[in-house]
């Protein structure tokens, strides 16, 4: 998966024209507009109730939560709004933050200790190091 460079929201929106009507619904939502959500589809529900708790879960308090929640679901519906997503399970993003981990660790140990330590074959181990090394080189080059 390659990198993306970071979206200049700002510039998008005056580019699209939708500046104007981004800062309106954000103000609504956060002056009390939370309310109209059974009014939203369920994908764009579960989305805002799964931010907003993740947000409160790392220690931000509700208030604050609330607030960057709504910033993320405006820009999301403003910028990507329409397009079908595909969000991988935890599952996915568990083994690709492991195979980092195994890239790292590759530095310091050798492929038997790293096929005992994450109870993989050294094959398997010698072809996620060649893969994200790959990752790497793109990485860096980008």
């Amino acid at each position: 998966m390659s990198e993306v460079a970071p979206l200049d929201i700002d510039r998008r929106l005056v580019d699209l024209g939708i500046e104007k009507d981004y800062n309106d619904v954000l103000e609504q939502l956060n002056s009390g507009g939370e309310g109209v959500k059974s009014e939203w589809t369920k994908g764009l529900a579960m989305l805002y109730d799964t931010c907003k708790s993740a947000m409160v879960r790392a220690g931000y308090p509700i208030d604050e939560a609330t607030k960057i929640t709504n910033h993320m679901i405006v820009a999301f519906s403003f910028l990507a709004g329409g397009r079908g997503y595909y969000f991988p399970k935890g599952d996915t993003l568990k083994q690709a933050l492991r195979n980092k981990q195994i890239y790292d660790d590759s530095f310091h140990h050798n492929p038997a200790e790293l096929a005992e330590k994450y109870r993989l074959s050294e094959i398997m181990i010698y072809n996620i190091v060649k893969k994200q090394t790959g990752i790497e080189r793109k990485r860096r080059r980008a």
